[in-house]
């Protein structure tokens, strides 16, 4: 299999920066127990935090057979038509334009998705949304082999 596309969706550095706040709150609550204790898990704990907020994004990755994003796995053959959304249109498949049907892997700090037909007609999910912030790239790699 020959990687095609890469993306993580690391979340926002306003993620990050709420996450190190962790640091002092934990630190002045383990404070009673003795400061080198406090200022350990003062480090220690937002630095856990950090490590699974990075670990734990979700993963777009692209190859000559599949598309996997997040959790899902797609054969390429039956993703049909790929449609790069702007934060307009990201915004209405959200909401009232949402197929109950349809998958999803939405982030909120992104502001453009990607929208992709699934052309197979045994498979009750008539479209994929996925939060990308390289939506033009994927869309271009997806379209690459049908020209």
């Amino acid at each position: 299999m020959h990687l095609v596309f890469e993306e993580r969706l690391l979340p926002a550095p306003t993620t990050y920066l709420a996450l190190s706040l962790s640091g002092p709150m934990v630190a002045l609550a383990a404070l009673p127990f003795g400061f080198d204790l406090a200022l350990a898990l003062g480090i220690a704990v937002p630095t856990l935090l950090f490590g699974m907020a990075t670990y734990f994004a979700p993963k777009i990755s692209l190859t000559d057979s599949e598309l996997q994003a997040g959790s899902f796995r797609i054969p390429r053959e039956i993703i049909g038509e790929a449609l790069v959304l702007d934060q307009q249109a990201t915004r209405f498949e959200r909401g009232p334009g949402l197929n109950a049907n349809a998958r999803m892997l939405l982030r909120g700090d992104i502001g453009t998705m990607i929208k992709l037909e699934i052309v197979d007609p045994t498979d009750p999910t008539p479209y994929l949304l996925i939060s990308t912030r390289r939506a033009n790239q994927l869309a271009s790699a997806l379209r690459a082999d049908r020209a």
